[in-house]
């Protein structure tokens, strides 16, 4: 490599790296689907038009909705680079025609790349709403770090300007990443060569850190201005085509971590589609209850499996949709069913109201399918209506790829077993995110069994408490964690541990008479909980503490294992904590 090529690449990859607490989507390690480092490949951008041909033949097939498969009518599949917004927009008009009120569908199969040019396709994305271009990640197919930016701009017309929508198959892979940056390529001689290179600034070394790092900032604000000046009517008072919390979790992970948009909670929160599964044809009341749970969370941007929410109890009840609520009726808001149950929030118990508009108007075939919409609100809580796809009936934490309903593979044919392979182990260490699969009330070894076996799995998680395994298609930094223990194959790549600081965590789910089972480092006075946990908190040995008030008893441990009876004799309540990296 040349200097100046080196000053190009270096250059860019220094300017990122000082601006790491700033929002920025930008990878320079690239992971293939099977979680191994790669060298990304230049785009490819062609124009199949497949959707477009598709509804000109059969006006049955949806505008709006992909097939699964998904007709493409454009792809783009390589490294962003350099020139591809230009082709892009090239690529589009030779097959937009007269098109007006219709969304292309874009197909993203792309590992990253350019940052600045991703930027560009994700604002010219944005910019076309009539016609619109919608964005798809396909069955297995992969849409990470660069990518990202534009799978974001995904839109539909709506009424008023444009709807967000990007589509999302349940074994696709999204994938986030915090900035990072990539030196192994470079000698060290080709890093002094471009740091001492003459420069004609008067700052010297000074200078050229400076300009990289206010290059830097003008990228960080290229993104930030491309999405926060679109607001689109999700609620009632509008929502931000990007809700910060998805980069302010991003930018929480350390570099080694991936937000991977696996499960129900991500797209629920975020606002993504998913389409290629079955919602339940005739919902349960814990479904509708899903759906009222779901909702209560993310409209006010959390994550609902983190919540804890009180025990509900209530009636379903179904009243007429000709019946006035909260200023609606079937005549005003155009919705097929409606059905209302109590909701106990954390302050006051509410009334959930849910309202179902099926996709087909043909009244003989109305029945829920991905494309069916939902609206959902709380009284006597006025002004905040929930917009939420059918996946909101199912539990917050179910991964994407255990809902129902989909067709098989296409890649049916490929392995779908490997030769046992042995794993190193990780005690106390979970993997957060990432996961394909989650196996319930299983063993240790059963976990290790089920990721050895299975050509998907990377690395797994497994919970000594409720005995949950996760398993997980790519590899990410482990976290400390005294409730897991992690593995993945010994002869490939390490998790490395998280940079992310420890935290003493409140432990809910010790029973009234419960304590901790585990190897005990010492049982001592300690007047308040706050000083029992400082005292585990600067013990690097120590993972959990018990706190018994009524003794003043401060009981820490190296390990738990699990749960015991307390003594008969000492049956009081206690405190619990565990030092995590969260």
């Amino acid at each position: 490599m040349n200097t100046q090529r080196l000053k190009t690449a270096a250059g860019a990859a220094i300017r990122f790296h000082l601006a790491l607490s700033l929002p920025l989507l930008v990878l320079f390690v690239l992971l293939d689907p099977a979680g191994r480092v790669s060298v990304a490949q230049a785009a490819n951008i062609t124009a199949p038009a497949l959707h477009l041909k598709a509804t000109q033949a059969n006006d049955k097939v949806s505008r709006y909705w992909p097939t699964d498969p998904v007709l493409c009518d454009l792809v783009l599949e390589g490294d962003v680079k350099e020139g591809d917004a230009a082709a892009l927009e090239k690529a589009l008009a030779t097959i937009v025609g007269n098109a007006n009120s219709f969304s292309f569908f874009l197909c993203l199969r792309s590992l990253g790349g350019d940052m600045a040019e991703a930027v560009k396709i994700a604002q010219f994305v944005l910019q076309t709403q009539r016609p619109s271009i919608a964005t798809v990640v396909e069955d297995s197919r992969t849409c990470g770090s660069a990518c990202a930016i534009i799978f974001l701009a995904g839109n539909a017309p709506a009424r008023v300007g444009a709807w967000p929508q990007r589509f999302l198959h349940p074994r696709g892979r999204l994938l986030y990443h915090s900035t990072h940056i990539d030196l192994d390529r470079y000698t060290d001689k080709q890093l002094l060569d471009y740091f001492t290179e003459p420069t004609s600034d008067p700052h010297g070394l000074k200078g050229k850190v400076l300009d990289l790092h206010k290059g830097g900032l003008r990228d960080v604000q290229s993104v930030i201005a491309t999405y926060q000046g679109f607001i689109h009517q999700r609620e009632e008072l509008g929502d931000r085509w990007v809700r910060p919390s998805l980069f302010l979790e991003m930018f929480a992970q350390d570099p080694d971590e991936w937000i991977c948009i696996d499960n129900v909670d991500t797209v629920g929160r975020w606002n993504i589609q998913v389409y290629g599964y079955q919602p339940p044809r005739a919902p349960t009341k814990q479904d509708y209850l899903n759906v009222c749970r779901n909702a209560y969370h993310w409209r006010s941007d959390e994550f609902a499996a983190d919540a804890r929410d009180d025990a509900q109890e209530g009636k379903l009840e179904r009243p007429s949709p000709a019946t006035t609520l909260a200023g609606r009726n079937k005549n005003s808001h155009r919705f097929d069913d409606r059905v209302t149950m109590p909701y106990q929030a954390t302050l006051a118990p509410l009334t959930c109201v849910i309202e179902i508009k099926y996709s087909d108007t043909d009244d003989s075939k109305k029945q829920l399918d991905a494309e069916s919409t939902l609206t959902a609100f709380f009284l006597p809580v006025a002004g905040a209506f929930s917009q939420l796809a059918p996946i909101a009936f199912f539990p917050a934490s179910k991964p994407l790829r255990d809902l129902p309903g989909m067709r098989p593979p296409q890649d049916r044919g490929a392995a779908r077993t490997r030769p046992a392979v042995n794993f190193t182990s990780y005690p106390n260490s979970l993997m957060n995110g990432c996961s394909y699969k989650s196996v319930p009330r299983i063993e240790h070894d059963a976990c290790e069994s089920a990721c050895s076996s299975d050509p998907t799995c990377q690395a797994y998680s497994h919970n000594k408490i409720t005995k949950a395994c996760e398993l997980k298609h790519t590899l990410i930094a482990r976290r400390l964690d005294p409730l897991w223990t992690s593995g993945a194959p010994s002869t490939g790549p390490r998790p490395a541990r998280s940079a992310r600081a420890d935290a003493m965590v409140t432990y809910y789910d010790l029973g009234q008479n419960q304590r901790f089972e585990g190897k005990l480092i010492a049982a001592d006075k300690a007047e308040t909980m706050d000083v029992c946990s400082a005292r585990c908190k600067s013990d690097a040995s120590c993972l959990a503490v018990e706190y018994e008030s009524s003794a003043e008893m401060c009981r820490r441990f190296s390990e738990v294992t699990g749960f015991k009876d307390a003594p008969p004799d000492n049956r009081n309540i206690v405190d619990a904590q565990i030092k995590r990296q969260r």
